[in-house]
C-alpha cells in the first residue's frame, strides 16, 4: 500500500474532474464554459452536498500525496518543501468546500490556494540539484510557468476585463485547474516510478 501512495495525487485529480463534469450535469442550465467550479457546490444548490464529499475526498487525497512526497524527499535526501505547499493546497480546497460560496471563507480559501499553486516551483528550485531529479524538476518549472499564466487569466478581470469574453470564464478557470491538477498526476507517476526503482 505504502509504494501506491504517491497515485493518491492522480486518483485525487480524477476525483476532482468527475465532480466538476458529473455534478456539473445536475445543475439546470449550467455551463461548463462559462461558469466557475464554485457554483456547483453553491449554497442552495442541489449538489452542494455531493460537492462538498468531493471537495473533502479531493483534500484527502492530496494529504496522503503530499505524506508520499516528503517520504520519498527523506529516502532521496532532497527538500520536502513540496509536500508542505501541497499540504497547504489540500487546506484551500477542504476550505472552499466546507464553506460554499457566497460564504465569505470561500473567496479566503479560494484566494489562499495561490500559496499551493507555488509547489511546482518549489519542486523545480529544490530537487534541481539531484541529477535524477532534474527531469522533474524542468517539468515542475515549465508546469510552475502554466500554471502562472493560467493564474493571470483568471484574475484579468479585475485589472484587464476586456482581455477575454467573460463567457468563457468557465475555461480559463478549469485552465488554471488542468494545469495543476495536470502536474499532480505527472509527479504521481514519477514517484510511483521511482520507487520500483
Amino acid at each position: 500500500m505504502k509504494r501506491l501512495m504517491p497515485l493518491s495525487g492522480a486518483t485525487a485529480a480524477l476525483v476532482f474532474f468527475a465532480a466538476v463534469y458529473l455534478l456539473g450535469g445536475l445543475l439546470e442550465n449550467y455551463s461548463h464554459t462559462s461558469q466557475t467550479v464554485s457554483e456547483i457546490g453553491r449554497a442552495g444548490s442541489p449538489a452542494e452536498a455531493q460537492w462538498r464529499v468531493a471537495n473533502l475526498l479531493v483534500a484527502a487525497g492530496l494529504l496522503v500525496f503530499a505524506v508520499s512526497i516528503r517520504n520519498f524527499a527523506s529516502t532521496r535526501n532532497v527538500s520536502q518543501l513540496p509536500a508542505l505547499f501541497v499540504a497547504f493546497y489540500t487546506l484551500s480546497v477542504a476550505g472552499t468546500g466546507l464553506f460554499a460560496t457566497p460564504h465569505p471563507l470561500h473567496n479566503v480559501f479560494g484566494l489562499s490556494l495561490l500559496i499551493g499553486y507555488m509547489a511546482p516551483l518549489v519542486t523545480a528550485l529544490t530537487w534541481r540539484s539531484q541529477a535524477e531529479l532534474r527531469s522533474v524538476a524542468a517539468v515542475s518549472a515549465i508546469s510552475w510557468c502554466i500554471v502562472v499564466l493560467a493564474i493571470a487569466l483568471n484574475l484579468s478581470p479585475l485589472f484587464a476585463p476586456s482581455l477575454y469574453p467573460l463567457e468563457f470564464y468557465g475555461v480559463v478557470q478549469r485552465g488554471l485547474f488542468v494545469a495543476y491538477y495536470g502536474w499532480c498526476c505527472y509527479l504521481s507517476l514519477t514517484l510511483l516510478q521511482q520507487g520500483r526503482r
